[in-house]
């Protein structure tokens, strides 16, 4: 039995299968960009071809739903199977072990007798030797004789429970017959139901094909008719714009959620939001026509209350090749983003620094940009722009031409894009969340890249297949501030706002390990010692160094005046830090001490770069700066903590002298 499909595979398998019967609750559509001509369409009584593919959508929903029914009563008996089948083979697991226990025993009793008989046997053989020569060996005889008795009384008692134990073990063969046949049963019974829960699945499939042909051909005759509202183009960037921020998965107030199309058609604490053909009755055209909504923000243009009403009047549909589980920041339009500042009115924070592998460049963060610094001091930077508002996280591919950077703008998006450093155009636009991405890096290998966010998860992509499906890591229960790949390209650590950092299986997502030692937010994680051991980080102001075999601790690292901003390695075995108090700080990863330090100049050190190939860091701080600071060679053990620093300068392309210029403060 061991080699045969378990029911509670083909369970695991069914279930995802299940995931086809997601059914949209509104119809699915195209665009059409709203004009005058539209409003006044709007009128005009739906074509009658519309009113009867509507009732065929109903009843095939009707049928989905209950063939939905069937499937989860299915699902409930397969379940039940599974286990009865389970506890039976547990049962008789359990009686074959005590079966080879009592064999077992038997087997050394029976030695033990047959040990002390032959004890007896020479005993008795000396007896008889003793009387022969009895006037010399009397003492010998007796002592004999009582060996010999204590040996037959051993051997009885040795002897005493192998007949119960023979007995039981008799009694135990007839039980497995039974229970075996019925396992069988229970097996035949559970692969039955799980091939009709996958037949009523193969016919469930068919019915999302046939309500998406039908939902298109009524976005088609709603387009013809000038009634067509496009829910991807022209409702969904209102609603991530003016609602999401409010109202979504983390966050839904008044419990109405309105991160993607199936969640805004769901009824919220005040029961029905939006009543698709009647925007009078829905709460949502309510609340946004008479200014309530949104919340302590500017109102709705008349043009977009108008879309909205006549969206909900024409049945709130979505787009026929829409998901209606997707975010809305995934199914509307990408968007380029705003221009950067000619000029800065001020340095902005340094939030992101890479190093290019093969020149010596420097990118470095910007407002709606990232700066690429020539290695040659003194030369202007390049600007990488479409870039969301705030950077921070950046990652040179080990060619060089290539740059990934996460980005954001807090609590409305994230953004993850490659970028050509040689002319600074899009290479590709590889993910986009509800808020900001912290960090991004390549694998050591460079054929895949992760990011992680204040989302909570880490997702990792192909570089060079953008239609391989990403494995995508929800285990933190806040920000995911950092992360980083093992040497070996096999695992990932993360460091979280959540008080933990965590080790992933880079493949399959599996989550390893958790260490919890920090017991406040972790800033920084990062592999050491080859990837035997892992240095995290965190606003507790101290680096502890734990085993990736078993997360046991086995360093920690005080020290330093403010939290940690972030964690560099050098050498394989020289790890630096910077903190908020200035200081950069190089400790022996091995055995946890610190050997040096330098004052840097600035202040409030916020982002830190290893230069790959040379004992280099670049340090980004709260005003705008970049200090490289060269470390001593390792082989010296002596100099090994000495550090100095090479040169400083202001990461940005220019400061404006007129206080009214248009780049940004230095917020």
């Amino acid at each position: 039995m061991a080699d045969r499909p378990r029911p509670c595979q083909l369970l695991a398998g069914l279930a995802c299968g299940c995931l086809l019967f997601t059914v949209a609750a509104g119809p699915v559509a195209g665009e059409r960009p709203a004009d005058s001509a539209t409003a006044a369409s709007a009128a005009s009584p739906v074509p009658e071809r519309v009113r009867e593919l509507d009732q065929q959508v109903a009843e095939l929903q009707a049928e989905e739903r209950r063939l939905r029914d069937e499937i989860r009563e299915a699902r409930g008996r397969l379940t039940d199977a599974d286990r009865a089948w389970q506890s039976l083979l547990g049962r008789i697991d359990q009686i074959r072990a005590e079966q080879a226990e009592l064999q077992s025993k038997i087997a050394a009793q029976r030695k033990a007798a047959e040990e002390a008989m032959a004890k007896r046997a020479e005993s008795l053989a000396m007896a008889e030797e003793a009387r022969k020569r009895l006037e010399e060996a009397q003492k010998m005889l007796a002592a004999a004789e009582l060996a010999a008795q204590e040996a037959e009384t051993t051997a009885k008692a040795a002897l005493e429970p192998i007949a119960e134990m023979e007995a039981r073990l008799t009694s135990l063969a007839p039980k497995t017959e039974p229970l075996t046949v019925e396992a069988s049963q229970a097996e035949r019974a559970a692969v039955a139901l799980g091939n009709e829960v996958e037949q009523l699945e193969s016919r469930a499939v068919v019915f999302p094909q046939d309500r998406r042909k039908l939902q298109k051909e009524i976005q088609t005759l709603l387009s013809q008719a000038d009634q067509w509202v496009s829910f991807t183009d022209e409702i969904a960037p209102i609603f991530h714009a003016h609602c999401v921020a409010c109202h979504n998965v983390r966050n839904s107030q008044g419990r109405y959620n309105l991160a993607t199309y199936d969640a805004a058609l769901a009824p919220g604490e005040s029961g029905d939001v939006i009543v698709p053909g009647d925007a009078d009755t829905s709460l949502l055209v309510q609340l946004i026509e008479d200014g309530s909504m949104p919340l302590e923000a500017d109102p709705l243009t008349p043009e977009q209350i108008d879309r909205v009403r006549r969206w909900v009047e024409s049945g709130a549909r979505l787009d026929s090749e829409a998901d209606p589980d997707t975010l809305l920041i995934r199914l509307m339009p990408r968007l380029e983003q705003p221009p950067a500042p000619a000029t800065y009115r001020a340095p902005l924070p340094v939030t992101a620094i890479a190093v290019d592998p093969v020149a010596g460049r420097v990118a470095t963060s910007g407002y709606h940009e990232v700066l690429v610094w020539p290695a040659t001091p003194g030369e202007s930077p390049m600007r990488i722009t479409n870039v969301a508002q705030r950077v921070y996280g950046l990652a040179f591919h080990p060619d060089g031409r290539r740059l990934a950077v996460a980005a954001g703008t807090p609590g409305r998006l994230g953004e993850l894009k490659l970028f050509d450093t040689h002319d600074g155009s899009l290479l590709a636009d590889r993910m986009v969340s509800e808020d900001v991405l912290f960090d991004v890096a390549f694998s050591p290998d460079a054929t895949r890249l992760a990011a992680c966010g204040a989302d909570g998860s880490i997702t990792i992509f192909s570089v060079e297949d953008p239609a391989e499906p990403p494995t995508l890591i929800e285990d933190h229960a806040d920000w995911v501030h950092s992360i980083a790949w093992s040497p070996d390209g096999r695992m990932i650590v993360s460091a979280s706002r959540d008080k933990t950092a965590k080790l992933f299986d880079a493949e399959s997502g599996r989550l390893k390990l958790t260490f919890s030692g920090h017991n406040q937010s972790v800033t920084s994680a990062l592999f050491v010692d080859g990837g035997k051991r892992v240095a995290s980080s965190g606003i507790d102001r101290k680096i502890r160094i734990w085993n990736v075999a078993d997360a046991k601790q086995v360093h920690e690292i005080g020290g330093s005046g403010e939290e940690i901003a972030g964690l560099g390695l050098i050498d394989n075995d020289r790890l630096v830090s910077v903190a908020a108090d200035n200081q950069l700080r190089i400790h022996h990863a091995g055995d946890g001490k610190t050997v040096g330090r330098v004052e840097l100049p600035g202040d409030w050190s916020t982002s830190l770069a290893s230069a790959p190939g040379r004992p280099a860091l670049f340090v980004g701080n709260q005003h705008g700066e970049v200090i490289e600071v060269l470390l001593e060679a390792a082989d010296d053990p002596e100099a090994a903590g000495s550090a100095s620093v090479l040169r400083t300068w202001s990461a940005v392309p220019a400061v404006a002298d007129d206080a009214a210029s248009e780049s940004p403060s230095g917020e």
